[in-house]
């Protein structure tokens, strides 16, 4: 990322106008009296890109970036990263007691296009393009006036996660865990072509021969089928038609042994008398029945239906039992307590507050020092005021507390929202049973007519059920009339019906007397049955001779298809078919199973061996292989271009290291003693730093290989400190490193340091606004 142009307005100490152009600058410095704002330059950069600067304690507030009698501030910052062009802009306008972003905006080209239209857009946007989070940037990129040591004074982990987004090892984290993804795909693949190699039953080259020659003689065998089949049809016609004759002989006998003169021919005109006078009484017995079910009819007429009685009467007991469910909800006490739990909140939400800004006010006064410009009023510091932040664990327990009461609160609110929808569905079905019930009459009425219905219905029942038993008596007196008169008619077509198989040689019939007719048949049918018999007799060794040939060529056929593996099951010509189907079918599967097997074995030896690989990579890429490694090997490249440059800022009096995580300096001035970097004074510290913040611009930049994100590098004051030989020495490697394609800037208020740069900004500090002018040219 290299600058190319600045303009602020109502911003920091620029209440006006102000533009900076970087384009042809490589070494620059600002320079100006101490307050003036320079830092305020690096500052609109800073915010430009990422919202938020260095001096600001709450991150998420950005109100103290306007300038003071100004009710907005806008930055607009144009800066490359290789050959694009970007311009970030970002406005804050106050709103009531704070301020708030308006406008956020990253365009990339001359064409302005837009790449991100929210500040939180814009943050992400350029965290991603230039690959370095805020917290990484002013640790990497820009050293912020007072905070030199942090990357020294960071934690080994925090030093770590710079590194890693500056080297980008995320993307061999991606790497690893897609090669970690693959290798479990293949081998959960493998696994499952291995349970399928165990599941299949691979048969071998004699069990699929061996099927094939028994499919062969299947259809042979369906070739030679129809001439057997045709043998036995045959002979199955042959023994049908012996056994048709038998059959018939059976049924002329069964016919005339079926024939029998009814015994009570003489008695059947008393017998329709008899039925006659029960039809009679029946007829009279069912007239009684009819007319008291008519009075019953008339008395339940005058009430109401059974089911609108019941329904009142059910209405009623709901009704009754909403009633209850609704008591039983408790809205006044869920209300109470919904209020409890959030004056409960409230209270904590205060408490906590009140300890929090204890504690703000005690972090802000451990960075203040006597003579020194306060960050927030911008005026030197007289005196440190004293502060009680509090205990912490205290604070941990209230903010603990805060949020269990939190918890109550939302609890108490759910169950009394709940509570109020259960009301409001009780409340609209008791009403709408009440509308229901408005035309019920009492329910004293109602149980009431409910019992003399019941009594009246139970009356009904038996009188339907006396109703049912007359007509059935009746109808069995018409259908004995019936009968009797039917019977009549029907003993003389009987008797014409029996002779007619045989009228051809059967006894002529008497006129219309049915009983002498009955008589003279019954003689002339006893003697022909016998004569029938007879025959029957003689034929019967021709039906069993045809039987046995017809079951000897069955059994031969069923033994035959028996040889050839062929189970009996319906007709021969099906079971052959069935039998060459299912082995024509089993001769397919065992030579498909046979070419699946080859195939999945060759496809596991690939599953497996691309397990193995991707296998392999995931295991070289974790976090403690390589990634570890990695790091170490860009901690050494950088702690050796930082002692090559301290060597020459302190003429060989201090180097780096790194001893169990931690920097150290080794004083070779003072017998090689090694000291922590906490117990350097001001001077020291800022060479150090120094050393390491360029080292890392430059080694660390080739090791990445995208130097376009670390093109620049921007050193905020600290050079007071330096005498005027570690002066010199700065300058020059200053220059070395704008000669290897770097852009540095530099804010100072000394003089002589100024003077040397290439390129000044001058800031002037007036009355209303600062303004920058650009000198030495």
């Amino acid at each position: 990322m290299r600058p190319q142009h600045l303009s602020m307005e109502g911003f920091l100490a620029y209440r006006h106008r102000a533009e900076v152009d970087f384009s042809d600058a490589d070494l620059f410095v600002l320079s100006g009296p101490t307050g003036s704002g320079k830092s305020s330059v690096i500052d609109g950069m800073t915010f430009a890109l990422y919202g938020t600067i260095p001096r600001l304690d709450d991150r998420r507030s950005v109100s103290p970036v306007i300038s003071a009698q100004a009710d907005r501030a806008r930055v607009a910052f144009r800066f490359t990263v290789g050959d694009e062009v970007y311009t970030a802009v970002r406005l804050v306008e106050r709103r009531g007691t704070g301020a708030t972003t308006t406008e956020a905006r990253l365009l990339r080209g001359d064409d302005e296009e837009v790449l991100a239209g929210t500040a939180d857009e814009v943050t992400a946007e350029v965290t991603r393009l230039l690959g370095l989070s805020y917290d990484h940037f002013t640790k990497a990129v820009v050293l912020p006036q007072g905070a030199f040591a942090d990357f020294l004074n960071d934690r080994p982990k925090d030093r770590q996660a710079l590194l890693r987004a500056l080297l980008e090892l995320g993307l061999y984290e991606q790497v690893m865990q897609l090669a970690n993804l693959r290798a479990r795909a293949a081998e959960a693949k493998a696994e499952s072509i291995r349970e399928g190699l165990e599941k299949l039953d691979v048969p071998g080259p004699e069990q699929v021969a061996e099927a094939r020659e028994h499919l062969a003689a299947l259809v042979e065998a369906a070739d030679e089928m129809p001439v057997r089949v045709g043998e036995l049809e045959s002979l199955t016609r042959k023994a049908e038609e012996v056994a048709a004759a038998g059959t018939a002989l059976n049924g002329v006998i069964s016919r005339l042994a079926a024939i029998d003169a009814p015994a009570d021919l003489e008695t059947l005109i008393g017998d329709r008398a008899a039925a006659m006078e029960r039809l009679a009484a029946a007829v009279e017995a069912q007239g009684e029945v009819i007319t008291a079910r008519a009075a019953l009819d008339d008395a339940l007429a005058g009430y109401p239906e059974r089911q609108v009685l019941e329904r009142w009467h059910g209405d009623r007991g709901r009704l009754a039992v909403l009633s209850v469910d609704r008591r039983a909800l408790g809205l006044k006490r869920l209300v109470e307590v919904a209020d409890e739990t959030t004056a409960a909140r409230d209270q904590a939400r205060a408490r906590l507050e009140e300890m929090r800004v204890q504690h703000a006010a005690h972090q802000l006064r451990q960075g203040l020092e006597e003579g020194v410009t306060c960050p927030v009023c911008h005026g030197v510091v007289t005196t440190i005021p004293g502060t009680d932040p509090g205990d912490a664990a205290s604070l941990d327990r209230l903010g603990e507390e805060a949020l269990e009461l939190e918890t109550a609160a939302a609890e108490a609110r759910d169950r009394l929202k709940e509570a109020e929808g259960q009301a409001k569905q009780i409340d609209q079905a008791i009403a709408e049973l009440e509308e229901r019930l408005l035309d019920a009459p009492p329910e004293d009425e109602v149980e009431a007519a409910l019992g003399a219905l019941t009594s009246l219905l139970a009356t009904h029942d038996e009188i339907g059920r006396s109703e049912a038993l007359a007509r059935e008596a009746v109808e069995t007196a018409e259908t004995a009339v019936s009968r009797l008169e039917e019977r009549s008619a029907a003993l003389r077509e009987a008797l014409l019906t029996a002779r007619d198989p045989v009228a051809d040689e059967g006894p002529p019939l008497p006129g219309d007397d049915v009983i002498a007719g009955w008589r003279v048949f019954e003689t002339w049918r006893a003697d022909r049955i016998t004569e029938r018999r007879s025959e029957l007799e003689a034929l019967a060794a021709v039906i069993e001779e045809s039987r046995l040939a017809v079951s000897e060529a069955r059994s031969g056929l069923v033994s035959w298809l028996a040889g050839l593996g062929v189970e009996s099951a319906g007709s021969p010509q099906t079971d052959l078919a069935l039998a060459i189907e299912r082995r024509s079918t089993e001769v397919r599967e065992l030579e498909k199973t046979l070419a699946d097997s080859v195939e999945m074995k060759a496809e596991l030896d690939i599953e497996t061996g691309r397990s193995r690989v991707a296998s392999a990579l995931g295991t070289h890429l974790r976090a403690n292989n390589f990634e570890a490694w990695l790091l170490e090997e860009a901690m050494e490249v950088l702690i050796d271009g930082a002692n090559r440059l301290l060597g020459e800022l302190s003429g060989g009096g201090y180097s780096l290291r790194v001893k169990d995580s931690q920097f150290e300096v080794v004083d070779h001035r003072n017998a090689r003693l090694t000291r922590t970097t906490r117990s350097l004074s001001g001077g020291e510290i800022f060479l150090v730093a120094l050393s390491l913040a360029l080292s890392m611009a430059d080694q660390l930049a080739a090791l990445t290989g995208m130097s376009s994100r670390l093109e620049s590098v921007f050193l905020d004051e600290g050079f007071g400190a330096l005498d005027q030989e570690s002066l010199d020495v700065v300058a020059t490697v200053l220059d070395e490193l704008v000669g290897r394609g770097r852009t540095v800037g530099i804010v100072t208020h000394v003089r002589e340091l100024a003077e040397r740069m290439p390129t000044r900004f001058e800031v002037v500090k007036g009355s209303e606004t600062a303004s920058i002018v650009r000198v030495g040219e």
